[in-house]
């Protein structure tokens, strides 16, 4: 470590971060008592200024030989390593952009063949400018130290997608490969063959499109890899478990249609997330993809279409000769394969709930309630493992599968972040395009969207909240095109269920990046909110779901009504995007609003030999009215000077125009608890799986607990199921859904009633089962009810979200 001032001022202009000028400025302009008495202090003061990234500080302090400036691009931090070299975030002195910058090993340059293959690769690979293919930008070499730059791509790469959630659905796999395979088309149509396609090369960003990564590294000399050791993981020869049988032979000779078997096996993890063949050594996997018959994808994916099945098995033949010939054949065959599976059409503009019923998959099962009709991506407890990053100096391995990269993404989910970071480093990751691996950091991409986009209008309804129509990019002169309903048509798509995990947390950022809104909030109370992004689903359950409940169901005539009650199941369109508190409303945050702590379970409470000696501060509020929580929701809104929704005169609440908070409508409630899923609870169907979302009668040991305890749902949304029930907006009757039949509901609310009036709640208790904790089931309670059943979480407008953000801000 550098000790004195002077060796660090030394060492920072031989870096050529600053000059000896600036240097001696920064000093002049420090007050005596001020000037840092060593190096680290002074590194922790130029950090402080902006003058240095703590990336930056740490290498000089350490005596790092890495170079920090190349050429015109200054290093800002280390970003991820593998077997090929470190990957860091860059950006150019003059043009500003951002970069991901490879350097090479010194083994790379002790081999002149290999430098001049490098540099023809880099020549070929910078031509290749193609929306499915990350560019490569430049290339060069600097004291002695070869480095690539290449664009740097905001996402994941597809490998980190499916360890952290699971076998994706069919549609979303087909459309992922189907894009990589244009990319790889367009490559081979320019006389560059990959030879190492997996789906840690295929990065996924934002946005969701695939990009494939390392094409300007694909044919470096096998000599550096027997150097580095690398033949084991496969950096050159390619990976094994998506190896070509000819390309073990002869990695030179091995030609396009590698790359196709290649993307075989990449399909096959996506849908399976399973290797082709396994095996204790490299020999034994080498031999199966040899000579070992085809693993029956049928048998694992019983929903997989029979072309599908088809297609993969052409796809990995054994034979070149007898797979498909071109990279554009595969990607010509996945469009159609995709065009007849994936999503659904979205409504034309101004036919608002255009989309028809049948178009939406059955939620619900025909017979058995328990039997899972797909595989779910909850199977890896998402929320407990975030996206593989790299922070500071810690590196990963080459494939973000390994078991290296799980460790560190769970020792990151164990970390005691505060709320701002952790929100920051769930919402926010870069992927650097063009690391041999998938290399992941942290990267703040919200603030160049609050820069150019903008509110175009806000249309206040009588007796309803404001409605938000929003333009991206500079406003226009013209008339802006629409698209759903009435949206720009540069607009997100809306998030119409079903979604995986990973395309609904795309969607909630992606609408986020053009709201010019976070995705998640925190109030002046620190209760935190996630944003719910516009869509469509199917609100309710089906026929046959409802007779099969009523017919096993317990003997209470009440629970079967509220059953029937969830029929008949309809389109639901909500236009119009909110924020949802992340947590149910807790004792902290009633006590500071109202001034009085009701809870049952609380240290004054009834059930306080339930909790003795456990600070029950962030348990959900309970015991309180659906008056109460009104009344929390005027004084909160009132506190934070947004526009009040509920008005008290008397001892009745009425609503009011307002962009405050409130309680969520029905419909609401339910597309934020699906949270893009179609089975009976967001984590699938399988009631055992419900246990690690949800605090009810099987292990809430007959109280509340903490919020936030928990999984969260694909939209941050904690304790959705169980712990309290859940007061919504909406009066409760019982025919309810009958006036949708024939037609889809649009921003629905519920049926207009007096104020003294039964109100609709929802997710299930501590008290109660799985079977009145479903995402469908609804029950009713008088407004003045108070028991320890009884909770809430509140909503609250965009508008007012950005006026508040506005507001801290000056």
């Amino acid at each position: 470590m550098l000790k004195s001032v002077e060796q660090f001022a030394k060492a920072l202009v031989a870096a050529e971060l600053l000059t000896a000028d600036e240097v001696k400025a920064i000093w002049s302009s420090l007050r005596r008592e001020r000037r840092p008495a060593d190096g680290e202090a002074f590194a922790c003061l130029l950090s402080e200024q902006q003058r240095l990234t703590k990336f930056q500080a740490n290498e000089i302090l350490s005596g790092s030989q890495t170079p920090l400036v190349l050429g015109d691009y200054v290093l800002l931090d280390k970003i991820g390593a593998g077997g090929m070299g470190q990957v860091f975030k860059a950006r150019h002195r003059h043009m500003k952009r951002l970069a991901a910058i490879k350097l090479l090993p010194p083994a790379f340059t002790q081999d002149e063949a290999a430098v001049k293959r490098f540099q023809r690769e880099v020549e070929a690979a910078a031509k290749l400018s193609h929306p499915h293919i990350v560019q490569a930008y430049d290339a060069g070499v600097q004291r002695g130290v070869w480095y690539l730059v290449m664009e740097l791509v905001d996402g994941r790469d597809l490998a980190s997608v499916v360890a952290l959630e699971g076998p994706l659905p069919i549609a979303t796999a087909l459309d992922y490969v189907r894009q990589a395979a244009l990319g790889l088309a367009f490559a081979h149509e320019n006389g560059i063959v990959h030879r190492d396609v997996k789906p840690a090369n295929l990065l996924l960003d934002k946005k969701g499109v695939v990009k494939v990564l390392d094409l300007g590294l694909a044919r470096i000399d096998d000599n550096v890899a027997a150097q580095e050791g690398l033949t084991a993981s496969g950096i050159v020869m390619g990976t094994i478990d998506f190896m070509a049988p000819e390309q073990a032979f002869d990695t030179h000779t091995a030609d396009a249609r590698a790359d196709i078997y290649s993307l075989g096996c990449t399909l096959f993890r996506l849908l399976t997330n399973k290797n082709m063949y396994e095996g204790d050594t490299l020999a034994k996997k080498l031999l199966a993809h040899q000579q070992g018959a085809l693993p029956s994808l049928a048998s694992l994916r019983n929903d997989a279409p029979r072309d599908l099945v088809s297609l993969f098995e052409k796809l990995v033949a054994k034979e070149p000769a007898e797979r498909p010939q071109t990279m554009g054949e595969v990607a010509t065959v996945l469009a159609s394969l995709s065009a007849q599976l994936r999503g659904v059409p979205l409504p034309a503009a101004g036919s608002a709930g255009s989309i028809e019923l049948q178009q939406l998959p059955e939620t619900g099962r025909q017979a058995d309630l328990a039997t899972l009709q797909k595989p779910q991506p909850f199977d890896t407890a998402p929320d407990a493992l975030p996206p593989t990053v790299s922070l500071q100096n810690s590196t990963q391995s080459t494939d973000p599968v390994s078991e290296r990269s799980i460790q560190i993404a769970r020792a990151l989910s164990s970390r005691k972040f505060g709320a701002q970071q952790l929100a920051w480093i769930r919402n926010h990751w870069t992927l650097a395009g063009g690391g041999m691996a998938a290399l992941l950091a942290i990267a703040l991409g919200i603030s160049s969207w609050f820069l150019i986009n903008r509110p175009a209008k806000i249309d206040v309804p009588p007796g309803g909240s404001a409605t938000l129509q929003y333009t991206h990019g500079p406003a226009k002169p013209a008339a802006i095109a629409k698209g759903w309903e009435a949206w720009s048509t540069e607009a997100p798509k809306p998030a119409v269920v079903p979604l995986s995990a990973a395309e609904a947390k795309t969607l909630q950022a992606a609408w986020a990046a053009f709201l010019g809104a976070p995705p998640e909030w925190e109030n002046s109370l620190g209760m935190k909110f996630v944003l719910i992004p516009p869509g469509a689903y199917r609100r309710g359950s089906t026929d046959a779901v409802i007779q099969h409940l009523v017919a096993s169901g317990a003997n209470d005539e009440h629970w079967r009504d509220c059953v029937r009650s969830e029929g008949p199941q309809h389109l639901v369109t909500l236009t119009q995007p909110f924020y949802l508190g992340a947590h149910e409303v807790t004792q902290a945050n009633y006590q500071e609003i109202i001034g009085i702590n009701p809870a049952h379970f609380s240290a004054t409470g009834d059930g306080k030999d339930l909790v003795q000696d456990l600070d029950t501060s962030q348990f959900p509020v309970e015991h309180v009215s659906w008056n109460d929580a009104a009344l929390f929701c005027a004084s909160l809104s009132k506190r934070e000077k947004m526009s009040e929704v509920y008005r008290q005169t008397g001892q009745t609440v009425s609503t009011q125009s307002g962009n405050g908070y409130r309680l969520p409508s029905e419909a609401e409630w339910e597309f934020a608890c699906r949270a893009g899923t179609n089975t009976q609870f967001s984590t699938g169907d399988a009631e055992q799986k419900l246990l690690l979302a949800a605090w009810c009668y099987d292990n809430s040991e007959a109280r509340t607990h903490p919020v936030g305890e928990k999984l969260a749902n694909p939209f941050g949304v904690y304790d959705i199921h169980g712990n309290v029930w859940e007061w919504t907006q909406d009066c409760f009757e019982l025919n309810t859904y009958a006036q949708f039949r024939d037609q889809p509901a649009r921003d629905p609310r519920g049926p207009t009633s007096n104020a003294f009036s039964p109100r609709v709640v929802r997710g299930g208790c501590w008290l109660y089962g799985a079977d009145v904790c479903r995402t469908a089931y609804r029950d009713s309670q008088d407004v003045p009810y108070r028991d320890s059943l009884f909770g809430f979480r509140v909503v609250v407008s965009v508008e007012a979200v950005r006026a508040a953000i506005a507001e801290r801000q000056h």
